[in-house]
């Protein structure tokens, strides 16, 4: 008889501490949450079908998302650009005599000189400014986006200030090419001086959208990816094109090598960019997971981390659930699952003893929300559930038609 026994006929089990592990996969689309209370699918909750009890550990099984994030937005503040134009000008012989400009003075344009218009051109000390359309650009389409609006800016401009022009005019003497060998853009004008000020932040209109940015640090307080200029790869400086008299050609391009040749006398003007272009977006989404974080998180934008006053330094403890890489291609969707590149795990000891919901939000390093363009999203949670039983031993026989 068991030594278990206590004045009873029934013995008593001991406590083994013996659990069942049970792996369950919870399937989660964006589509199902509450649309008036979580307008967005960057940041929802969600109600679980029933109560996990005794979970001991979660992880993103698998995740599939569309691939139409914008580079260039509002949201970004990376669409604007500041430039000045300044006609190649020289002085009368005499001190009360108008100003020569070696290019303009040779044309006409019906009954308006070319001298009138370079001098109303002189006479914009504003400046012009751009502003190129939200969205993702290759190298090649963002030089021709930027090219064609500076030259209207300038001739919008012109028309508003000189009616007399004809309806036909443009202004066509920007011109920006990109280098594939270099990896650099080029802005040049065949005619007149110009500048570009990337010295001080441009204005965005201000968007009253529910966490779209969570980081305390301004985008122009940034030193990478502080708007269209750190791009374009120029700094926060003023750049002015200097003057050269001799024509520019680009011999990789064999088909049409020559960039700009000077007009008689008058200069042509272009410069480069001092780094490369970088017009891609984040390469990771952080997907968050309200108190189920288990991933630490350094964060960006550290300045003067030695100084005893002032520094700016931090990281984050439990900051993320799961490191999601971008692997899609523009307007399609992607899959990864975490036999491709994923690698979170989150463990609980003791387990947890119950989960209801779970609240989901999807935000890029510097803690920007990812904005999906109203598209949605769906991915796959496997929870590991313990579940107290007395062990037992199986003789599983497995017949050998069942092969390997």
């Amino acid at each position: 008889m068991s030594s278990l026994m206590v004045e009873q006929t029934h013995p008593l089990q001991p406590n083994l501490n013996s659990y069942t592990l049970i792996k369950k996969m919870l399937s989660i689309h964006s589509e199902d949450r509450d649309i008036s209370k979580w307008p967005n699918a960057n940041d929802f909750q969600v109600e679980l079908p029933v109560d996990y009890k005794n979970v001991v550990s979660m992880r993103l099984n698998d995740i599939e998302m569309p691939a139409n994030f914008y580079v260039f937005s509002t949201e970004n503040k990376n669409t604007k650009m500041s430039f000045t134009i300044v006609p190649t000008h020289a002085a009368s012989s005499s001190s009360m005599g108008p100003m020569t400009f070696p290019y303009w003075d040779t044309v006409t344009y019906g009954t308006v000189s070319g001298g009138t218009i370079a001098q109303t051109l002189l006479n914009n000390t504003t400046g012009y400014l751009i502003t190129i359309e939200s969205g993702t650009y290759t190298p090649c389409q963002l030089v021709d986006m930027i090219n064609g609006l500076m030259n209207e800016a300038i001739t919008k401009y012109l028309i508003s200030e000189i009616p007399a022009l004809p309806a036909n005019f443009t202004y066509d003497h920007m011109s920006i090419i990109y280098d594939p060998v270099s990896m650099k853009i080029w802005f040049g004008n065949n005619v007149d001086g110009f500048s570009l000020d990337f010295s001080k932040p441009e204005v965005y209109p201000v968007i009253c959208t529910t966490g779209s940015m969570t980081t305390p640090h301004t985008i122009y307080s940034r030193y990478t990816h502080w708007g269209l200029g750190s791009y374009l790869g120029f700094n926060k400086e003023v750049y002015t094109a200097p003057a050269y008299s001799v024509a520019k050609n680009f011999y990789w391009n064999s088909s049409q090598p020559l960039w700009m040749n000077p007009t008689g006398s008058n200069p042509i003007y272009y410069l480069e960019a001092p780094t490369t272009l970088c017009i891609y977006g984040p390469g990771h989404i952080y997907m968050e997971l309200a108190t189920f974080n288990s991933i630490d998180e350094t964060s960006p934008f550290n300045d003067r981390t030695s100084n005893q006053f002032n520094a700016r330094y931090g990281a984050v403890h439990n900051a993320a659930f799961a490191k999601i890489p971008v692997l899609g291609i523009n307007n399609e969707r992607w899959f990864t699952s975490k036999g491709f590149f994923l690698s979170n795990v989150f463990f609980s000891e003791p387990p947890l003893e119950r989960i209801q919901k779970l609240h989901i939000r999807f935000r890029y390093h510097d803690g920007q929300l990812v904005n999906f363009n109203q598209c949605d999203l769906c991915l796959t949670i496997e929870l590991n559930l313990m579940r107290p039983g007395i062990p037992r031993q199986r003789r599983v026989i497995i017949p050998p038609s069942y092969g390997d």
